[in-house]
């Protein structure tokens, strides 16, 4: 058992984090790792979105006994506007863009665009040498209780695998809202997600009003 601490992203730890990212999801993400996405391609995107979430101020990380961090959840107000430099990111991500921009446009349509309503789970991962001791429980865990300390009303998230969905809906009582099937999307009427090894993208939901 690693000696593990968790603490707010800040721009102390943007290096260590970006990293994380990179590691996490370029390789075990089921979206990021099908589309042929380099290495410093990802890596430029992780980079402009951690900046901007260490400016909301609303993200987790986890960090081991050597000051590195292992594991974080990237959280923001759904509500809000791009990273800087999002349109130098590579076009190789339209896909991913796309196909979470569809279920996010499906949530809000019938519901207030305003600030400070919606609380933002988009990115959560731990290295996979660090898994199997609750990390990610306990970043869902930390994010929820600061979401009600800053009066969200709702809590949003896509979750793109089997197992970031069984774990916001067994242990924290998200609710399925949307999906989309991936064999069925289509990127500029390619099947871009065909042979991905997952079902569904999911939109959940948990309320904390």
């Amino acid at each position: 058992m690693q000696n593990l601490t968790y603490t707010l992203l800040t721009e102390d730890d943007l290096t260590s984090a970006v990293k994380c990212v990179v590691e996490t999801f370029l390789y075990d993400e089921p979206m990021t790792k099908n589309l042929g996405i380099t290495a410093k391609e990802f890596e430029y995107f992780a980079k402009i979105i951690c900046e901007k979430m260490i400016e909301e101020k609303l993200s987790y990380i986890c960090k081991d006994g050597s000051n590195r961090v292992v594991g974080f959840c990237l959280n923001e107000d759904l509500i809000t506007n791009p990273p800087s430099g999002i349109e130098n990111v590579t076009t190789k991500m339209e896909p991913i863009f796309n196909i979470l921009e569809k279920l996010d446009k499906l949530y809000l349509k019938c519901r207030a665009k305003e600030r400070n309503i919606f609380f933002h789970m988009f990115m959560l991962g731990v290295l996979r040498e660090s898994r199997g001791q609750g990390i990610a429980q306990k970043l869902v865990a930390n994010s929820i209780k600061l979401a009600k300390s800053k009066s969200f009303s709702k809590i949003v998230t896509e979750a793109t695998n089997i197992n970031s969905q069984t774990l916001f809906t067994k242990k924290f009582n998200f609710k399925e809202l949307h999906k989309t099937d991936y064999k069925k999307f289509e990127n500029n009427r390619l099947k871009v997600f065909q042979n991905i090894g997952e079902k569904y993208c999911k939109l959940l939901e948990l309320n904390i009003s």
